[in-house]
């Protein structure tokens, strides 16, 4: 058999610390090129190169530590029963139950502490924090858990991150600074961290407190009552003026012949309707609904009568530069989520430019290990030399 790479070793020594930190012995480690993920007790860390440089050890070492820490320090029953339900808001509570979790490994162990550093350093040059030029455009939800991280280990955030998360900096401080300093010291309680993230996140008004939803919901209801009471006062004044033109006509045989046309109108009316389709709740359906180009015969060619009334209008004039700023920032808050995809095709890409063959073999060799499809040379002439193979790596054009 051949000899045990370092790339072996370190995959061994890199599993049985995540079984340990997690204390899970079924705990499944495995590599990969795309981005780092975890699935219950299935991890997945990035992959070293064969000659483990010291820069992608760390981060796949980092992203090992922070997965176990969180099987070990994390309920997701809790988490879910205490999530708030809008999207921005979800976000920031995820991550400073990331924060929490990361910050118990950093507090026990100095091991971990740097691997975590250099995890968190490779998700930042992938977010929209390291090339925010304006506030609108820094997500709240990094911003906010590279703060919590900041307060609850003492370290400084990524040199790349510092610009954008100035920018934020005193509004968050300003607004929910007291809430940072409290999450110390409910670290090891998740219940009171996630209860204490919720009232800071009511702080940065991302979502509503108990009280302003119970005002919402009384305006509401003395809305509708109000709009009820005018609806009825109207429905009794018709009824009235309805009734009073009743007591003054009298029926007549003009009256008579006019009610007999006016009912032969609406019979027509009503033919039409049922010939054109059935009316809904948003008004009448057409019978044939809009059909895919794909869909019509080949003789129907549609063409515009005229382009004389047409109006065409650019994208940027609809708009001015702040309102597109302001979208373009909304759009990358939106997107958070899907910076894993980013990751994955980049590494895709690097491995489209950067192809190496981790295997190759030079045969007839006078020295190295024997070549299994050579045996019966072997026992046909024994002192044949050119009997062995030697492994190499075939590098690629770049």
């Amino acid at each position: 058999m051949a000899d045990r790479s370092k790339l072996d070793d370190f995959k061994d020594v890199l599993g049985g610390a995540g079984r340990a930190i997690a204390q899970v012995p079924d705990l499944e480690l495995a590599y990969t090129a795309e981005a780092p993920s975890q699935a219950g007790q299935h991890l997945k860390v990035p992959m070293p190169a064969r000659d483990l440089p010291p820069a992608q050890v760390a981060e796949a070492r980092g992203f090992a530590d922070s997965f176990s820490l969180k099987l070990r320090h994390h309920d997701e029953a809790t988490h879910r029963k205490n999530a708030p339900q809008e999207a921005v808001a979800r976000a920031c509570f995820d991550a400073l139950e990331q924060v929490r979790t990361d910050a118990l490994g950093s507090r026990n162990m100095a091991g971990a502490k740097n691997n975590l550093n250099a995890a968190l350093e490779m998700r930042m040059r992938s977010d929209p924090i390291a090339r925010a030029q304006n506030r609108d455009e820094v997500p709240i939800s990094t911003a906010l858990a590279l703060l919590a991280r900041e307060k609850l280990t003492g370290q400084v955030p990524p040199a790349g991150t510092i610009k954008g998360l100035d920018m934020l900096r005193e509004w968050i401080e300003e607004s929910a600074g007291s809430d940072l300093d409290g999450l110390n010291l409910t670290l090891d309680d998740q219940n009171s961290f996630a209860k204490l993230s919720t009232q800071l996140l009511q702080h940065l008004d991302l979502i509503k407190s108990d009280d302003q939803s119970e005002a919402d919901d009384s305006e509401d209801d003395s809305d509708d009552e109000s709009d009820d009471s005018q609806d009825d006062g109207a429905d009794e004044e018709a009824t009235g003026d309805q009734g009073e033109s009743e007591m003054r006509s009298e029926p007549s045989d003009d009256d008579s012949q006019n009610g007999e046309s006016d009912q032969n109108a609406e019979e027509l009316e009503e033919g039409a309707e049922e010939e054109m389709g059935d009316a809904g709740d948003d008004g009448m359906m057409p019978v044939r609904p809009n059909r895919a180009m794909s869909d019509l015969p080949p003789g129907f060619n549609y063409t515009a009568w005229t382009e004389k009334y047409d109006e065409v209008v650019s994208a940027t004039e609809l708009c001015d530069e702040e309102e597109l700023t302001r979208l373009r920032a909304f759009l990358d808050q939106q997107l958070t989520s899907l910076q894993g995809a980013v990751t994955k095709l980049a590494n895709r890409l690097q491995r489209r430019l950067m192809a190496q063959q981790n295997r190759s073999w030079d045969f007839d060799q006078e020295e190295g290990m024997l070549d299994a499809a050579r045996l019966a040379r072997v026992v046909s002439n024994p002192s044949h030399s050119l009997s062995y193979k030697i492994e190499r790596e075939t590098d690629f054009r770049d």
